[in-house]
């Protein structure tokens, strides 16, 4: 016996302004959606603690246009890093997806 399938989230990462953070992720074993939002520190604690929880096999967060470049913070993007390197997987695949704005 392998024990329980592993279930497979899907992880979507929205980044404000000063640590603010919107998710959401996806159960699809159940077909629930987890939606919050948090204050995160520099160190991106709560982040990291989420991607442990979690265990995304897929990260979407939203590329900025008129931040061209700078689509994570750099504290993000090292949480997002460290996480995959500690994970036996190799961790979720990361994927920046335009944001299309309303009609």
């Amino acid at each position: 016996w392998t024990g329980p399938p592993q279930v497979r989230h899907l992880l979507t990462v929205m980044e404000g302004e000063d640590g603010n953070f919107g998710i959401c992720y996806v159960d699809p074993s159940t077909s629930c959606f987890h939606l919050g939002q948090f204050v995160d520190d520099s160190s991106r604690s709560q982040l990291g603690l989420l991607l442990c929880h979690a265990d995304p096999v897929e990260l979407i967060h939203a590329r900025h246009p008129p931040r061209a470049g700078a689509n994570l913070h750099p504290h993000t993007r090292a949480a997002i890093q460290v996480h995959c390197k500690l994970h036996p997987r190799g961790g979720p695949v990361v994927r920046a997806a335009r944001r299309s704005d309303p009609a």
